[in-house]
Order: structure tokens, then sequence, then C-alpha cells
């Protein structure tokens, strides 16, 4: 990390004005059109659209999301270079020097987040600071578990005493099996975030097919109030299945 950049806050995603502007396009555009198929009424529809503003904050939540997931995954990366520097006999310090080269061989400066942080604890243990202060800023910036817990380890190995280097081959090596299991879990859910997805989008299709293909058997649901308060119970029950069904599957290790 040079030293004109400002370390990265992990927990937080700014958008830039077309990216706004872009998003809640997007929502309320959906919003619309979920509005127009439940009810066929554009005031209604139009009024149901602004709901899609509260889309920005749910993409806020996704990015931040996805970016502490590539930051999990590229420091497994750097624990593997780490134990095997440790091996090879290098102190803590110069182990993270030498992972280093070996992580710009994997990652661009610019398209990971693991190479600029390493290059900011190297730059870091140049001036004085000490490794343990290092990792502590990058937990406090990045609330990201694994490396919550391997700082942790390391501050109390410190501390205490004890055969550093072989304490910290074993914690990387148990924090890698932990990240590998929760790629192999993100990879087995896919498919079954996909159905999700259908399952969710399904009702919609078969009201579609049914107001162009026999619109006198939708019309009641249409054009009265009570029709539109059915239309409204099946709605909800749409969005509390998608809720329920993503939180069933957001599976923590």
């Amino acid at each position: 990390m040079k030293d004109h950049q400002k370390p990265k806050n992990y927990n937080t995603y700014v958008f830039t004005t077309k990216q706004k502007l872009l998003y809640a396009a997007e929502g309320m555009g959906i919003m619309f059109a979920v509005g127009y198929v439940f009810y066929h009424h554009v005031v209604i529809s139009l009024i149901f659209s602004l709901s899609g503003l509260y889309f920005i904050k749910i993409k806020k939540k996704q990015l931040i999301a996805r970016q502490k997931q590539e930051l999990n995954i590229q420091f497994k990366d750097l624990l593997y270079f780490l134990s095997t520097s440790l091996s090879a006999g290098r102190s803590l310090e110069n182990s993270f020097q030498a992972s280093l080269s070996s992580l710009q061989g994997l990652y661009s400066e610019e398209g990971s987040y693991i190479v600029p942080e390493v290059q900011g604890i190297i730059g870091k243990l140049h001036m004085g600071e000490n490794i343990e202060d290092c990792l502590m800023d990058l937990t406090k910036r990045s609330k990201v578990e694994d490396i919550s817990n391997f700082t942790d380890v390391l501050i109390t190995c410190k501390r205490k005493g004890g055969n550093l280097n072989e304490v910290i081959r074993n914690t990387s090596g148990v924090i890698k099996d932990r990240i590998e299991i929760k790629q192999e879990i993100g990879v087995m859910l896919a498919g079954k975030k996909s159905e999700q997805k259908i399952l969710c989008l399904s009702p919609m299709a078969l009201i579609l097919f049914l107001t162009y293909s026999a619109y006198d058997f939708m019309a009641p649901v249409f054009d009265n109030p009570a029709g539109n308060m059915v239309m409204t119970l099946a709605l909800f029950f749409v969005i509390v299945g998608y809720i329920w069904s993503g939180k069933i599957m957001d599976i923590s290790v």
C-alpha cells in the first residue's frame, strides 16, 4: 500500500453518483414491474416503485459482503505463503516480505485487496511498528472473523511466549481449512440459490401467463378491492418466502 493511499475500510462501500442513479433506476424499475404484474394499476405501481430505492441499501450490503469475502480468500493465500516461509526458517516479519512477491504473482496491485495490505504492513514494519499493531489495524478495518482469529492467536503467542512459528503454522492450517470449507459450501449452495430465484419468479410468471391467456379469469383480482387484497397477500407470501429461504441458506462456519 503506497503512502498516499488511505487504508481501506471494508465495512463500507462508497457509491459514485452514476452507480446510485443506476441502482435506483434498476430497483424502481423492478418494483414497478412487480407492482404492475400484481395490481395492473399504473398509479399503484408507481407508488410501489418507490420501495425500489431500498435496493441501493441492499446492493451496498452485497458489495460490502463481496469485498470481505474476496479479502478472506486472498488472506488464505497469504497464510499459505507465510506458512511456507516460516517453515523455511524465516522470521514472521521477513515472511511477510517474502510473501509479497508471491502474492504479486497471483494478483495485481489494483485488482486485489491483499497486495496493498501486505505492502502497507511491510511499510509500517520499516517505520518501526510491530506486526501485532499492523494486523490489529487490518482486523478493525475488515472485521473478518478469520483475520481476527489469526491476529488474536498471534498477539497471545507474542505475549505468552512459546514456539511462535509452530503456533502460526498450525493456526494458518486451521484457518485455511475453514476458508476452504466456506468456499465448498458456497459452491454447493449456488444451485439452490438459482432454484430459489426461479421459485420466487414462478408466481409472477404464472400471473402473467393467466393474465394474457385468460384475462376474464384474472379480471376479478385486478378490478375490485377484495381481489387487490388477495394479490397483496400473495405478494406478501412471495416476499416472506424469498427472505426465509435466503436465511436458511445463510450458513456460517
